[in-house]
């Protein structure tokens, strides 16, 4: 019921359809029902079902009932719903009060006990299996067959079965796997790079964790075609030294994997007790389903869900207790490069360790090796020498190998595929920044000119610095010069000129570093433009890589919204403090109109919007381009506009259903041209240092990320201070943003929101290592009290805003 009469719900039934009822102010049971599109009865799928309210008022909604069936049938409550309240016994004499216990204390925050996970035990093998896809070694005969895979988010048994067995030796860890399947014909292969979208395909998945606590894991799959796939966590660009091959039998196909042991970030930390899961993906549109060996809810990636693994020594393991990290590749004056490397002994003797490095991709291979002398739990850095000259350009990858030189093992090794964080070319000898990303109506403009000490420079010298038209041959605007007397680690300078008078345009500021007698030794230069004000423009700081609108910094504190015709939640997104608000425009899916009065009532609540493009990959990509670009010029002028969301998280399916990696920057390109003063961004799932994520780091002017991690990982807040600490690490080189989108939700794939405390907490860390923009995902949080929580939290977020 509601408290107003003739009230518009909704209710939906996930991807499954929906309805809308006339609610009145009495109690009245409604009834919706909708149909599968799938074979499968429905606890084969998990369906969100949700009820919509969407106007001023309140809705009481009392005996959820869902079920199968053609009809529904009348309430009657199950025994979670209705439990036997028993008589009331005589009440006692009273007694004196005894203190509670710890454990009586803790309980009501315990929650009920967790399911159990299942138990797997790999055993030694003095024959490993030849690696062919046929499961006919005698290893596999030996080794005890897990079975029974469950539908995930289900307790339902697969329909197509998996076998799992396991076996080890000295260096590896062995898994076969049969896939039953009684259509095998009808397997869907066709990803055949490495890291591809084999998930869209059949495809079967390793979880692996050597820590007991799964902390962090690494993931390992295979198509049937045999295409690799290896993550670590949901870092995708992680990449082992494995092997795997795939084998057909007449109901299955199958997949041997063999893990070596020095892949595996192996220390101290681990026990004798690993995680394991092994999930599986079959593709069959007829009958999909996603299966696993440990039952998980929602998703493969629910680390404290993976079943125990048993019967790998520690002990037998010491040996590779080693770490080792390139902290970086030094290209020289005279085009030979050398790298530095973290390398530490963790195990319990003395030993001799050769580090051996080999940069691919170019116009050949090159290797380099060095080797130290480290006690029990030595470290130190050691240099590796001996490159020839490096093609920066091209998509290197390095491969580090580490070999205990007394047993000629094996100990340590791991692919970087893409290296250009590594590269000490991002700390240049000379930098230059413009403060703002462009410039109008300001009367000062302020570039920052760094100076990064490199063995080959000067002691000391003349810095000369020029901004000047890009076009050639025009003179300069503003020239300086500045004596270095000492060159040290690192000189930051601003220069300031006035820039009132300077027309339209694209400018270009140079710099030249010289020694005293006036010989260059480093130039640097920049673009950057002057447009014509507009009221509404907003620009970035890169100084300080926060957003400036309105000629003043602004941390965005957003609410995203899955729709913009949700005219009462914007209202209720201001009334709780949000500063903006992030609603999905549709584009193709909804009117003009639509799209302008979500814009017109965020300018009367004041509040900014970021506009969030939505598009079905189901229309070629020139003309999704058209509908963007058509918006972007409409609503350019919009004085609540303050930036462009123009994809989210492109990883996961824009590859092969819209284009490539050249058609986000393309995008990007044709949305910057059509509205230079606002920025445009995309936002990912995952970031790697150097590269960001798919798409790169040229074609967004904000990096982007989404994390969701409380009640899914034990040490949630340390997971975001690393995600945001990579992000900055790029945002500070390249003078660009940070925003993070923060968990308010617990649905589909997270087992509970967070509580006021965490968001308060995971607020806070986002600010302080370095993030300037704070996204909610996503209107609106069942728990009053977080939802209660936002006025203050953002007051404080505006309070530090000019600090920050």
């Amino acid at each position: 019921k509601s408290d107003t009469a003739d009230a518009t719900v909704s209710l939906n039934c996930g991807h499954l359809g929906s309805t809308k009822v006339k609610v009145g102010t009495e109690w009245k049971r409604y009834t919706f029902t909708a149909t599968s599109k799938k074979p499968a009865p429905g606890a084969d799928m998990r369906v969100w079902v949700t009820v919509g309210f969407s106007q001023k008022g309140t809705l009481w909604i009392n005996a959820p009932q869902f079920e199968d069936g053609k009809e529904a049938t009348e309430y009657s409550g199950s025994p979670q719903d209705s439990p036997t309240t028993p008589a009331k016994p005589a009440k006692p004499e009273p007694k004196p009060a005894a203190r509670p216990s710890l454990l009586s204390r803790l309980l009501p925050f315990l929650g009920p006990p967790r399911e159990p996970v299942p138990v797997a035990e790999s055993r030694k093998t003095s024959q490993p299996p030849k690696l062919d896809g046929a499961l006919d070694d005698p290893c596999w005969q030996a080794a005890l067959k897990l079975t029974n895979f469950i539908l995930y988010d289900s307790p339902q048994p697969a329909r197509e079965q998996t076998e799992v067995f396991l076996a080890h030796d000295s260096d590896h860890l062995y898994i076969a796997i049969r896939c039953l399947d009684s259509r095998p014909a009808a397997l869907k292969a066709s990803v055949a790079s490495r890291d591809g979208q084999i998930f869209l395909e059949d495809d079967v998945e390793v979880f692996l964790s050597p820590w007991q606590d799964a902390h962090d894991y690494f993931q390992f799959a295979v198509n049937p075609l045999g295409t690799r796939f290896d993550g670590r966590g949901f870092d995708a660009s992680w990449d082992a030294d494995w092997q795997c091959k795939t084998g057909r039998e007449p109901n299955a196909w199958t997949a041997e994997f063999a893990i070596p042991f020095h892949a595996l970030d192996l220390g101290p930390s681990i026990s004798d007790t690993w995680r394991i899961n092994v999930c599986r993906h079959r593709a069959n549109p007829e009958r999909e389903e996603f299966s696993s060996w440990s039952r998980v809810p929602g998703k493969f990636h629910v680390p404290d869900r993976f079943g125990e693994l048993r019967g790998l020594s520690r002990r037998d393991l010491t040996p590779f207790f080693v770490a080792c990290k390139p902290e970086g590749i030094r290209c020289e004056r005279d085009g030979k490069a050398g790298a530095l490397v973290k390398v530490a002994n963790l195990g319990d003797a003395d030993r001799t360790l050769e580090v051996k490095l080999t940069l691919e991709g170019g116009t050949k291979p090159q290797s380099a090796t060095a080797s130290t002398t480290l006690a029990k739990n030595g470290k130190r850095f050691l240099g590796v020498a001996g490159f020839g000259p490096i093609d920066v350009a091209k998509n290197l990858q390095l491969r580090l190998a580490v070999t205990d030189q007394a047993s000629g093992r094996l100990v340590r090794t791991q692919t970087f595929r893409r290296i250009q964080s590594l590269l000490f070319g991002p700390v240049l000898p000379l930098r230059l920044l413009p403060e703002l990303s462009y410039i109008t109506n300001e009367t000062e403009f302020k570039l920052l000119a760094e100076v990064q000490y490199q063995y080959y420079l000067p002691p000391s010298g003349m810095l000369s610095v020029a901004v000047a038209p890009a076009a050639p041959e025009v003179a300069p605007v503003a020239e300086w010069e500045d004596p270095l007397h000492k060159i040290e680690r690192w000189m930051p300078m601003t220069f300031r000129a006035q820039s009132k008078d300077w027309g339209p345009g694209e400018y270009r500021a140079s710099a030249t570093l010289s020694t005293v007698e006036g010989k260059a030794v480093e130039t640097a230069s920049v673009l950057f433009m002057k447009l014509p004000p507009k009221p509404n423009e907003v620009k970035i700081n890169r100084f300080k890589r926060t957003l400036v609108a309105n000629g003043r910094d602004f941390i965005p504190f957003a609410m995203g919204l899955s729709t913009s015709d949700n005219l009462e939640g914007f209202r209720d997104i201001a009334a709780h403090g949000f500063n903006s608000v992030m609603p999905i425009f549709r584009v193709g899916g909804m009117t003009d109109e639509q799209a302008k009065a979500a814009l017109d009532l965020c300018q009367e609540l004041g509040m900014k919007a970021i506009f969030w493009m939505h598009f079905k990959p189901d229309k070629p990509y020139a003309e999704i381009k058209r509908g963007v670009v058509r918006w972007v010029e409409m609503f350019r002028d919009h004085p609540a506009l303050l930036a462009w969301k123009m994809v989210d998280e492109p990883e996961g399916w824009w590859e092969g259903k819209i284009g490539t990696e050249a058609e986000i920057m393309d995008l990007y390109q044709a949305m910057r041209r059509a509205d230079p003063h606002h920025p445009v961004f995309k936002n990912h799932w995952a970031w790697k240092r150097g590269y960001g994520s798919y798409g790169g780091l040229e074609a967004t002017d904000i990096y982007s990320v989404d994390r969701y991690p409380i009640g899914r990982q034990w040490n949630a807040m340390q997971v975001m201070a690393d995600l945001i600490d990579d992000m900055a690490f790029d945002g500070a080189r390249d003078g660009k943003p940070v925003a993070i989108w923060l968990q308010m939700y617990g649905s589909y794939d997270s087992p509970r929101e967070p509580t006021v405390a965490e968001h308060r907490c995971q607020t806070y860390i986002t600010l302080i290592h370095g993030a300037r923009l704070i996204f909610g995902f996503i209107y609106k949080p069942m728990s009053v009290e977080l939802w209660r929580s936002m006025p203050g939290l953002a007051e404080e977020v505006r309070t530090l805003t000019p600090i920050l």
